[in-house]
């Protein structure tokens, strides 16, 4: 199930590297297991490795989480913020058209409407915030999304789809 979160970045972050900010910010929840360094030649796992118990797999060094196995921008509902009256105009883009659908999913934080709510939402400095990890009633994750992203207003969101 793909669902929507909201990757918040600096502006700066945004327009000088988006891509691999975006990288960045999601590899802590990257929920894909990955091959041991104790597996050998022969696909065997050493069974007492510390690191993956001799099953042979664990989750990357960088995975506080795991929340997803696989991302997209746009999926299930391309151009999010293209219907949005945004300060950010395509002349300010600065990547080629090929990035259309980028540009599509991105939009200050001040400008998301009222009514998107994310699942989750990951903040500049790579905090993940959603319902799981910080309310026990799920109805009260809206106010508190929104109480989140107004912390925020001089961010970039970037509307992403996680699988999950």
């Amino acid at each position: 199930m793909f669902k929507l979160t909201f990757v918040l970045m600096d502006e700066s972050d945004f327009k000088g590297y988006w891509a691999a900010r975006l990288r960045y910010l999601l590899a802590p929840y990257n929920g894909i297991l990955a091959e041991c360094d104790c597996v050998n030649d022969g696909g065997e796992p050493e069974p007492s490795c510390r690191e993956c118990s001799g099953n042979g797999c664990h989750y990357p060094k960088t995975t506080i989480w795991p929340e997803w196995d696989h991302w997209s921008i746009g999926v299930e509902f391309k151009g999010i913020f293209k219907d949005v009256e945004t300060r950010f105009r395509w002349e300010d883009f600065p990547y080629g058209d090929e990035h259309k659908s980028v540009y599509d999913n991105c939009a200050w934080v001040s400008e998301i409407p009222e009514d998107l709510t994310p699942h989750a939402i990951i903040t500049p400095d790579g905090e993940w915030l959603s319902p799981r990890v910080m309310i026990e009633d799920e109805e009260q994750w809206p106010d508190t999304a929104k109480s989140i992203l107004a912390q925020h207003m001089d961010c970039i969101v970037l509307a992403c789809y996680l699988h999950y």
